[in-house]
């Protein structure tokens, strides 16, 4: 199961990414968001895939989850099962 989490980059983010990684979940499944491209770093460390994204605007993570860009398939009808998001 693939994971996104919105803003994993602030506090309640970059501590969810810790209790993940130490809980041995597989970090290539793992998608954070965050519009602080600065904060990314933290997480990127942990072997996650960071998206530098504002979810207010629709470019950038929309176009990812679409398959505009490669790695990802079109969303369908089952996104949800897809994904778990984690806010």
């Amino acid at each position: 199961m693939n994971i996104i989490i919105p803003g994993g980059a602030d506090f309640v983010g970059r501590n969810l990414v810790r209790v993940l990684a130490s809980e041995n979940y597989d970090m290539e499944k793992i998608t954070v968001l965050d519009k602080n491209e600065k904060k990314l770093d933290y997480v990127k460390r942990y072997g996650m895939k960071a998206l530098h994204a504002d979810l207010a605007e629709k470019q950038g993570w929309y176009d990812e989850f679409n398959g505009k860009r490669s790695g990802y398939q079109p969303c369908s009808s089952d996104f949800v099962s897809q994904y778990r998001i984690i806010l």
